[in-house]
């Protein structure tokens, strides 16, 4: 008598969908945290900066959702801060001190300044790359995890998570910018090449 082979059951964890929600860069869930008062002052302040350093608005408050869920600061007061290979990212945009040491030391200790310091880099990648979609990407980076990053602040942007916590309930909800047609949109991809096709334009920037 012979036995079938026995078939080994797939890892979950290699999943490419697993891994796309399991972001541990992705902080939008630390706006939890916050209390509706604290995310309104912040969307008052991107709205702002938005505005003097031209940028889209709805774009500079996805990366920033993205990046600390609106938040300077950790529940002890501390700077929220992450350690990577180049040096430490800090702050509500997570700006880097190797790659942008001249954001600090006034990145660290005001939102303002991050947040500003952040618009100013956007809009000058959007100079450099023509695209508001290859300006998100390089703010993070020229690899995979900057092209993961950048699919997600555009779907953050599109869905605009944070309306419904600002919003009064009896409010009509506040509909999404319009894009302009230079506003390549970013589509969200699921799937083994969730994380493929770099584009290369932009890899050269000095980040």
């Amino acid at each position: 008598m012979t036995h079938a082979p026995l078939r080994r059951r797939a890892r979950l964890t290699s999943s490419p969908l697993l891994r796309r929600f399991a972001d541990a860069n992705d902080r939008a869930g630390d706006a939890a945290d916050c209390s509706d008062e604290s995310l309104a002052r912040y969307d008052r302040l991107l709205a702002e900066e938005a505005e003097l350093c031209a940028v889209p608005a709805d774009l500079l408050r996805a990366i920033c959702w993205y990046a600390s869920g609106w938040r300077q600061y950790e529940p002890s007061g501390r700077t929220i801060a992450t350690p990577d290979v180049h040096g430490t990212r800090w702050g509500c945009m997570q700006l880097s001190d190797h790659w942008h040491p001249d954001a600090f030391p006034a990145a660290m200790s005001d939102p303002r300044a991050n947040i500003r310091y952040a618009a100013n880099l956007l809009h000058w990648l959007h100079e450099q790359t023509g695209s508001w979609r290859r300006a998100t990407v390089a703010f993070f980076g020229h690899d995979a995890r900057a092209e993961h990053a950048g699919r997600r602040v555009h779907h953050y942007r599109s869905g605009r998570p944070w309306a419904m916590r600002l919003a009064p309930p009896t409010a009509v909800p506040v509909a999404a910018e319009q894009t302009s047609p230079g506003d390549d949109p970013m589509p969200v991809t699921t799937g083994p090449g969730d994380d493929a096709g770099i584009d290369d334009l932009y890899a050269d920037l000095a980040l």
